[in-house]
């Protein structure tokens, strides 16, 4: 990939993505953390330069925009949007700046059920990473068995695991969820949004009606009421959804919801189904050069 020697794109490769759909984009975490298994996070470093590839060749545009200009069609096809998912504190602290810096809006999906505690699937993979070679082995069939427990289940099952590992009581994962006061300091200023992203980010196909319902309504008055504003997306959490949960996030008032599917937005592209790509930890180089192919 060719750049000119102040980082922007040579004109061949701006000509290239003229005529593209427009894309949104899913970010987890900027950070570096010491083990990274899901390819969560993307380094402050890659992320700026990623903003500032976006800023050469594409326009950032806030989610709501393309969601409600799906049948208009006259959103521009250089639109790109910005998301993230569970609603890690470093979103604040490490990404808001660069966000602010480039004057580009994004979109945050915060599961509003942590109260303070790890991400399990964090502590899933400190505990399991501390452990012997026994329990490593075991890796993906115990975060299945966790991500289809109940909360409760869940507690216990951690539970056991920290006791197998070893690990000191209180260590605390590489990553951590929004504080409160965080959380509203993430929304302070207009420039990030703040969605939706379920309770305890329970995969919402095969959940009891009751469950399901709570899952998508209570985030959504949770963060209204906390933050004063109104909530208008939610995404689905692993991006698993269902008619039911289609049906319930209409009726919660969401004005659209997101999935994982990595495909380009269309005209056809139903607001409560919205496509995302995720962004991996990739240089100013690799992200244009995906990009450019609209990540293909």
């Amino acid at each position: 990939m060719r750049l000119s020697t102040g980082g922007r794109l040579v004109a061949p490769l701006r000509r290239l993505w003229r005529g593209r759909r427009p894309l949104i984009l899913t970010y987890h975490r900027v950070a570096e953390p010491r083990s990274d298994h899901w390819a969560l996070a993307v380094s402050p470093k890659h992320f700026g330069e990623h903003l500032a590839v976006l800023a050469d060749a594409r326009r950032v545009v806030r989610l709501g925009q393309i969601a409600d200009r799906l049948d208009s069609g006259d959103l521009g096809d250089d639109a790109v949007a910005i998301t993230f998912d569970d609603g890690y504190a470093d979103n604040l602290h490490a990404a808001k700046p660069l966000l602010e810096r480039h004057s580009m809006p994004a979109t945050v999906f915060v599961t509003t059920g942590t109260r303070g505690s790890p991400f399990w699937w964090d502590e899933h993979e400190q505990l399991i990473g501390h452990a012997n070679g026994a329990m490593k082995d075991k890796f993906l069939t115990t975060w299945r068995q966790l991500k289809t427990a109940s909360a409760d289940e869940r507690e216990i099952a951690v539970a056991s695991l920290r006791q197998q590992s070893g690990l000191p009581p209180g260590t605390p994962p590489d990553g951590r969820p929004l504080s409160e006061d965080e959380l509203t300091a993430l929304a302070s200023g207009g420039l990030v949004e703040i969605g939706a992203h379920g309770v305890s980010h329970a995969s919402l196909p095969g959940l009891p009606h009751g469950l399901l319902r709570r899952e998508i309504e209570e985030p959504k008055a949770f963060l209204e009421a906390r933050l004063k504003v109104v909530v208008h997306g939610f995404a689905y959490p692993y991006g698993e959804w269902n008619a039911e949960a289609v049906i319930v996030a209409k009726a919660s008032g969401y004005r659209f919801a997101c999935t994982t599917a990595a495909h380009a937005v269309s005209r056809r592209t139903d607001p409560f189904l919205l496509p995302r790509f995720p962004v991996g930890n990739w240089t100013r180089e690799e992200f244009a050069g995906r990009l450019a192919r609209s990540f293909a």
